[in-house]
């Protein structure tokens, strides 16, 4: 099913109205086993690509997709958020993911385990562990879509366009609040909960 989302000839992950962009930094937060970085990187095939994920099964299989993406890319096991330390994950049992306990909890995402992660901001990320600053990010991190963007601090100017999968209406209006906030103009996305915001 998530490769269909993103690479079937139906799909509408990326508008039709949206206007070319060819970055040459992505961040995949909440990358699962790597699908959208696989095909936001096949088109871009210059970029570099990072991706963060936390759910160890998952990680392995994005680690393995990324053999596919031009060096430096690389998947991390690690969250992104509003500030850096550590953090308890509520896992799933199945490879769908799960979510930092300290996200808003939806009745949705049934979780049945627990494990501490490493949380890095993307501030951090740039400034501590030597990451390029994105100016592509892709969001679908189940209620910490805030948290990361607050973590990007002042490096938000290097960042040209973003791809929120939000989770909640009141989260939802608060992305869109801080996007137009910092001068991005707004197209929706495939479904109610994902928005696009670029700088043209």
């Amino acid at each position: 099913i998530t490769i269909a989302e993103f690479f079937s000839a139906q799909s509408a992950i990326i508008p039709k109205d949206l206007p070319p962009f060819h970055p040459k930094v992505i961040y995949d937060l909440g990358a699962n086993v790597g699908v959208a970085s696989l095909l936001f990187g096949s088109l871009n095939p210059g970029a570099i690509v990072y991706g963060f994920e936390q759910l160890p099964e998952n990680q392995e299989v994005c680690a393995l997709n990324f053999r596919n993406l031009p060096k430096p890319s690389e998947a991390f096991p690690w969250a992104v958020g509003a500030a850096s330390g550590t953090a308890v994950f509520d896992c799933q049992n199945d490879s769908r993911g799960g979510r930092l306990e300290s996200s808003p909890h939806d009745p949705n995402l049934k979780t049945t385990g627990k494990l501490e992660v490493q949380v890095y901001s993307i501030g951090d990320l740039i400034t501590k562990k030597g990451l390029l600053p994105p100016d592509f990010l892709k969001i679908d991190v189940e209620g910490a879509e805030l948290d990361v963007l607050q973590g990007l601090e002042q490096h938000h100017q290097n960042v040209r366009w973003i791809y929120i999968e939000t989770h909640g209406d009141d989260l939802k209006r608060k992305c869109l609040i801080w996007l137009e906030t910092r001068g991005f103009k707004i197209w929706p996305g495939a479904d109610s909960t994902a928005v696009w915001g670029g700088r043209c």
